[in-house]
């Protein structure tokens, strides 16, 4: 059975490290921990768990401790953990299995966020690479959002696109200044970092990014373009998937300052590069929508109902959900005067969410105009439950006599 090296950065993180350690260690076959300044328990938390710990300064540089890491470790395989996320219990068998059997030298695991409370469209899932084995030439990249693909690939190493290895990450369920704190960090490393390589698509990307976390929306828009630009001719610098990524939060920042022609054109670009992120349909939709173009926002959603299929890993990873793409497709079909397309919409929206309060007044409303008044009763009534002060359901049930 190969061996599994379970390796973790950490700094004063007392809080979440017993519970991230509780959930992997009997899986490793050693666990190392670099730590990089803590001032509280969690160097002693660390080697309660029998880790190895290794104690180095902090450089403004993730990359730095994760490769020391890398160079203490002694497993076949190395399994790579932030402090403030837990590996899925369903997921243990699956991480075993997978690194006896592959013949991949590098697996993306799927990592779920446990949002905030300002988390509205923020991705929900992603896709990284934390497992891999540990071969020559490994190494990771970036004083932040550090990566460790570049080097495999240029190792001529193969990747497991996705597993069923899933790790839950707490750290955007952080209090409001501690996320800050967070933001404020690493834009500060990626102000260093394209200082550094100005001509780095993928760094400027994660800048946009980090810009856009913390509501700087010109600065955003204008590091996303930038690294749009300069990947263009060397899509090595920046994925399709990136580019495509790049151009549906220009769409989301264009029309939140209600610039529908720029939106409407990034969602374009972004299906252009391929994008199969639900929310680039959504936000297309919703600027049809803006338009009063439902039957065209109708078609796009859809299509993105049809991306996302049964499974809504995919739109968990964009931030909108299949529910609210069906919701809003149902909104669609009424406004566009087709309230028997709409009321199949509503009633799967209300079956998948009994608590969904816009789909039962939109049924309701539905169901009104057809003069089926008992049913438009029945859902009004229902929504009046889920709200009392709901004055279109008040207003509605009155109107049904």
């Amino acid at each position: 059975m190969p061996t599994l090296s379970l390796c973790l950065i950490a700094r004063n993180e007392e809080s979440n490290l017993t519970s991230c350690l509780e959930s992997t260690y009997e899986l490793a076959d050693e666990i190392l921990v670099v730590d990089t300044g803590s001032t509280d328990r969690t160097i002693e938390i660390a080697r309660s768990f029998g880790a190895k710990v290794v104690e180095s300064p902090w450089e403004d540089d993730f990359s730095v401790p994760r490769n020391r890491a890398l160079t203490e470790a002694t497993g076949d395989w190395v399994f790579m953990l932030d402090a403030d996320e837990r590996l899925a219990a369903e997921s243990r068998p699956i991480l075993r299995a997978l690194i006896a059997g592959t013949s991949a030298d590098a697996i993306h695991v799927c990592i779920k966020q446990v949002p905030g409370v300002e988390a509205l469209f923020e991705a929900r899932t992603y896709w990284f690479v934390r497992l891999f084995r540990r071969i020559p030439g490994i190494y990771f990249e970036g004083r932040v959002r550090e990566q460790i693909v570049p080097s495999i690939r240029r190792a001529r190493g193969t990747v497991l696109p996705r597993s069923g290895i899933v790790i839950h990450h707490f750290g955007c369920a952080e209090p409001g200044p501690k996320r800050q704190e967070r933001h404020q960090r690493d834009l500060r490393l990626l102000l260093m970092e394209v200082a550094e390589r100005p001509k780095d698509a993928l760094a400027r990307y994660h800048l946009g990014v980090t810009c856009q976390s913390m509501n700087r929306i010109r600065e955003a828009a204008d590091h996303l373009q930038q690294a749009l630009d300069l990947a263009a001719g060397q899509q090595a610098a920046l994925s399709l998937d990136l580019q495509s990524k790049a151009h549906t939060r220009l769409a989301q920042l264009y029309l939140a300052q209600n610039e529908l022609e720029t939106a409407i054109r990034h969602c374009e670009s972004a299906v252009g590069c391929g994008s199969d992120d639900p929310l680039t349909f959504f936000l297309a939709a919703v600027v049809h929508m803006h338009t009063s173009n439902f039957g065209t926002a109708a078609t796009v959603l859809e299509h993105g109902l049809e991306v996302a299929g049964t499974d809504d890993e995919l739109t968990l990873e964009s931030g909108v959900r299949s529910d609210q793409l069906r919701l809003a497709l149902a909104h669609c079909k009424r406004l566009g005067g087709r309230p028997e397309e709409a009321i199949p919409q509503y009633r799967t929206c209300t079956e998948n969410d009994p608590d969904n309060l816009d789909a039962w007044i939109g049924l309701a409303e539905c169901e009104a105009e057809r003069r089926n008044f008992s049913q438009a009763k029945g859902a009004f009534r229902r929504a009046l439950e889920l709200d009392p002060e709901s004055e279109t359901a008040q207003e509605g049930l009155a109107l049904c006599g």
